[in-house]
């Protein structure tokens, strides 16, 4: 149990970052998702492109959110 909370505390901030923003699930599954889709590169690409469209989405929906109260 020790070990898993350590390996937990050490490799998530290296692996994912500290500030994603992003809940833990998600990561799990685009994670997955990238592997199986990419391979090993999708180690890294999943999670990328589920920023990614994070980020697009948070930005659409502010412009929307603008545009209601201008």
């Amino acid at each position: 149990m020790i070990v898993i909370g350590l390996v937990d505390n050490i490799l998530r901030p290296l692996l994912v970052g500290k500030d994603t923003r992003m809940p833990d699930y998600l990561i799990l599954i685009a994670t997955l998702g990238g592997m199986e889709i990419y391979g090993i590169n999708g180690f890294v690409i999943g999670p990328l492109i589920a920023a990614l469209f994070i980020a697009c989405w948070n930005l659409l929906s502010g412009r929307e959110h603008a545009r209601q109260y201008r």
